[in-house]
């Protein structure tokens, strides 16, 4: 509306529109949590918060693993990888640029999703609304739309000291099972509030293009 005074409709949509519903199944962590991090693995893309993250919260006792999934984008985050895989070994999984299927099979065995971008251009995070739409909790940090999608239920976004705060979290569900099994119902329950949300958007969007279409004919 700053920018273009001129336009009278406003249809906002998100990328949950476009992800179908995943089949429910019971998520109960097991005694080690998985924590994952999904993306082009980069310092923007926040690996190394992530990384900081699991190094911390072994330090404090927390019996966790930390699986990565996505392409190194450039040399630095393959050394971050490689200094990783030598401090967290036997706790550090990196599957490496994954398809479809193994990215689905990435959200299903994990149990806390990371997201420390600070990509100066994000937006709205497909992986986000993915790991939601999969019952997966995100911690986050507030960047672009991340807050609105989470929405209060969908997980946490913070600004500041990013792994103070993701590894308090982490350790709270750590030590409470059945409040990271609700915050994983939570996290399900906020991805079909944003299918239900902005399909109508989008119905309205496609209405306003027929309606316009017509007119011009």
């Amino acid at each position: 509306r700053a920018h273009y005074p001129e336009a009278r409709k406003i249809f906002i949509l998100s990328n949950a529109t476009f992800l179908p519903e995943r089949p429910v199944f019971e998520r109960r962590p097991e005694p080690r949590l998985r924590i994952g991090h999904l993306s082009n693995l980069s310092r923007a893309k926040g690996l190394d918060s992530v990384i900081d993250c699991m190094r911390r919260l072994l330090a404090a006792g927390v019996d966790a693993e930390l699986v990565l999934a996505g392409p190194a984008t450039n040399g630095t985050a393959r050394a971050l990888l490689d200094e990783a895989r030598s401090d967290l070994a036997g706790r550090l999984i990196w599957l490496g640029p994954v398809d479809p299927e193994e990215i689905d099979r990435f959200y299903k065995r994990i149990d806390i999703f990371l997201f420390p971008t600070i990509y100066e251009h994000e937006a709205e995070p497909l992986v986000v609304i993915e790991a939601l739409s999969f019952g997966v909790p995100v911690i986050a940090t507030e960047r672009g739309c991340i807050q609105e999608v989470l929405g209060g239920s969908g997980g946490y976004a913070f600004n500041g000291d990013f792994v103070s705060a993701a590894v308090e979290r982490v350790r709270a569900w750590a030590e409470n099972r059945d409040s990271l099994v609700e915050a994983s119902a939570r996290a399900r329950e906020r991805f079909r509030e944003l299918r239900v949300q902005y399909a109508f958007e989008l119905e309205r969007l496609v209405a306003a293009i027929r309606a316009a279409t017509e007119i011009a004919e």
